[in-house]
């Protein structure tokens, strides 16, 4: 395997350096699912290449019967070499349809960034491994944080990845997709790909690929590759993320997202870990417009203690049970075709996805009852216009 030998031995936050971006595969010929998996789409995140090295040399030593084919892949490599998050841009903000197109006919150049060049290569060989897929395509995207906490699973909220996260005994978070923009799972999502991210723990915590490792197992069995009775340790695997998810709840809400610039000197007050209950009004951080206070009584995420990000941290809020059997039924009868009928909503005459709401007439909707029908992305055009887009559920993978 590409990073095997250079693992033996290697401190947990030490930077990996594979020799190709292929870190390894594992496959059985029969037609089934297809399971893909980043790491180090962050180059300072080198746990996801350990976890993925544990996983496939177990593999590959007990071979277990496996449906089709699981593939890893190694994100910013430059960028992993450096042990930094990304070189020029972050690779995780760059997936953007007018980017990755431009890139794949000739019109951008891959030597325009660094991460232009990262990009190119991993979104070619993701779609050649999709293009051969015999079935589904799954993608596993792992990574860390850099504050300590609780690790976590991350969705586009459709109901084929909440399927694929529901095999996961860990907090999964809906609606992070809403705040961030270029991301590969947002990308990946709308090309037919069922998507998970996997935070793992802190960058620094040698726990972290452990929790990845688990994980990569259930995504096994999630996507349909493996059976249950296949996977090699998995009632561990489950002990060790139920420990690890602690007494958090099983799904939470992305709310508010605090955006940073450089410019505007932004620091985390010491001491907040990845799921700390805040208080509204509480004293989070300070920049050069003063103190920065929690928007809501909730739990804070990914609060920024690296120097590199341009997000400050994230505020979220627990997810009923109910709510999320409400969603699931109004977009199973597909209600959502009818949303245009409300006061101050209309269709989006440049996306058959998007709705464009009147916030001055419609604003009881602009959160919450556009969220249930799956319309989790939601932009303000102007001062008196929001446009929301709606998450398919039907995608499938279709060739060029």
């Amino acid at each position: 395997m590409a990073v095997a030998a250079v693992l033996d031995g290697m401190p947990a936050r030490a930077a990996v350096d594979p020799a190709t971006r292929l870190l390894g595969s594992y496959d059985s010929g029969r037609p089934g699912p297809l399971l893909l998996v980043t790491a180090g789409l962050h180059g300072n995140e080198p746990a996801g290449l350990r976890a993925v090295e544990a996983v496939l040399r177990q593999l590959r030593s007990s071979r277990p019967p496996i449906a089709w084919r699981v593939a890893a892949f190694a994100g910013n490599m430059a960028a992993i070499r450096e042990n930094k998050r990304y070189i020029d841009r972050d690779l995780n903000r760059l997936w953007h349809s007018d980017i990755v197109e431009g890139l794949r006919n000739g019109a951008i150049s891959p030597t325009e960034t660094a991460e232009h060049a990262e990009l190119a290569e991993l979104v070619d060989l993701l779609f050649a491994e999709a293009d051969n897929a015999t079935g589904s395509v799954h993608l596993l995207d792992l990574h860390t944080f850099s504050a300590p906490g609780y690790p976590f699973c991350c969705i586009g909220d459709t109901l084929q990845n909440r399927r694929f996260a529901r095999a996961m005994p860990l907090t999964t978070i809906l609606g992070l997709e809403e705040q961030l923009d270029g991301t590969s799972m947002e990308y990946l999502n709308e090309r037919g790909f069922t998507t998970l991210i996997v935070e793992g723990g802190q960058h620094e915590d040698p726990r972290a690929a452990g929790v990845l490792e688990a994980t990569f197992w259930y995504a096994l069995v999630a996507a349909g590759c493996l059976r249950r009775q296949d996977a090699p340790g998995l009632a561990a695997h489950l002990r060790h993320l139920r420990d690890a998810r602690g007494g958090l709840p099983y799904v939470l809400e992305v709310r508010y997202r605090h955006a940073i610039r450089p410019v505007d000197g932004f620091a985390m007050r010491p001491g907040y870990t990845n799921f700390q209950p805040i208080k509204k009004s509480e004293h989070l951080a300070d920049d050069s417009g003063g103190a920065v206070r929690a928007p809501f009584t909730g739990y804070i995420l990914m609060p920024l203690y690296q120097k590199l990000g341009d997000d400050g941290f994230f505020a979220t809020k627990p997810v009923g049970n109910a709510w999320l059997a409400l969603s699931q039924f109004l977009r199973r009868l597909e209600l959502w075709r009818f949303l245009h009928l409300l006061p101050g909503v209309r269709r989006d005459p440049g996306s058959a996805n998007s709705l464009l709401v009147d916030r001055g007439v419609a604003r009881w909707s602009a959160g919450r009852i556009f969220r249930l029908f799956g319309y989790r992305k939601i932009r303000a055009l102007d001062d008196h216009t929001l446009r929301v887009t709606r998450r398919r559920n039907d995608l499938r993978w279709e060739r060029d």
